[in-house]
C-alpha cells in the first residue's frame, strides 16, 4: 500500500463479532483491501475501514476516494463467492466521499447452554 501512496486507517472497534471462519474474513478483507489499492494505485488516497454491530448482522465499511467500483474481475467474483460462504452479502455504493463496499455478516449464534 505505501509503495502506491495508499494509507489504509482501521477501526473497526472491539465488540464486534460476526459468524464467519477467520481464514475466511482473511481472504475477504485481503482482496477488498486490494481493489481498493489497486483502484487508488495511480493517486494515492486512503481506505477506511469500520465496522459497528446493528440489531441483528455486522456491517464492515470499506471506504475509499475513487470514483466508481472496479471492473467485474476474477478477484470481485472470487470475493464474492466467499463472501456467499459465510453467509454474507456485498453492498457497493458511491458515496460523497468516494466509494464504499459494505460487507455485511451474520451475528454469532447463540450458544446452546442446555444440557
Amino acid at each position: 500500500a505505501a509503495r502506491n501512496r495508499v494509507r489504509v486507517k482501521v477501526d473497526l472497534g472491539d465488540d464486534i463479532v460476526a459468524q464467519a471462519a477467520p481464514s475466511k474474513l482473511r481472504l475477504i478483507f485481503l482482496g477488498l483491501l486490494t481493489n481498493g489499492i489497486d483502484a487508488l494505485a495511480n493517486g494515492g488516497g486512503e481506505i477506511t475501514v469500520t465496522a459497528q454491530n446493528t440489531n441483528d448482522r455486522v456491517e464492515i465499511d470499506f471506504v475509499d476516494g475513487r470514483s466508481a467500483d472496479a471492473p467485474d474481475s476474477f478477484v470481485s467474483r472470487a470475493i464474492n463467492n466467499v463472501v456467499a460462504q459465510v453467509s454474507g452479502q456485498i453492498e457497493r455504493k458511491q458515496i460523497d466521499s468516494g466509494f464504499r463496499i459494505r460487507l455485511i455478516l451474520p451475528p454469532p449464534r447463540p450458544l446452546n447452554t442446555e444440557g
